[in-house]
């Protein structure tokens, strides 16, 4: 569960230009005030309040905006944890975050949303385009080359008309 913007404001404050948190309290003896808070970790940078592990960039939201709404997430835009500026922080679904999410690391092919296809002797190549659970697009093509073209035209055609 996630803390109130008051206790979030009472006991941390935020620099939203550099994305570090520092002590407006003590939290413990031997952490001074106006020190940085949190750690960082695989995960994140990580700030315990009262006893319970916060994401840093949960609290970053939660201190500038107030309560996160139900089903949202903080999500790092650049991907990169511990750059908590709230410029690269921005609110999403789980599925919006799979959306943009990069290839998988064992993607053979080297493109995101495609496939090769082999049927008998033929080799072709497929060209996938989902959204929101649902298949935009989908076609199929002689070369690689063509296909990636084919899914970024795809989606150049959705981002636009959202």
């Amino acid at each position: 569960m996630d803390p109130t913007a008051h206790t979030v404001r009472d006991r941390l404050a935020y620099d939203a230009s550099t994305g570090v948190f520092r002590w407006r309290v003590r939290p413990t003896s031997n952490i001074p005030a106006g020190t940085r808070a949190g750690c960082s970790n695989t995960s994140g940078w990580l700030i315990v309040i009262f006893g319970v592990v916060h994401r840093a960039r949960r609290l970053a939201w939660i201190y500038t905006h107030g309560k996160i709404p139900e089903g949202m997430e903080v999500r790092v835009l650049n991907r990169d944890e511990s750059d908590l500026r709230l410029c690269n922080l921005e609110l999403s679904t789980v599925r919006q975050r799979m959306e943009r999410h990069p290839k998988h690391h064992n993607n053979k092919i080297g493109a995101q949303g495609v496939c090769k296809q082999t049927l008998g002797q033929h080799v072709r190549f497929r060209a996938k385009l989902c959204r929101e659970g649902r298949v935009i697009h989908t076609s199929s093509h002689p070369t690689l080359e063509e296909a990636i073209a084919a899914r970024a035209e795809a989606l150049r055609k959705y981002e636009a008309n959202r």
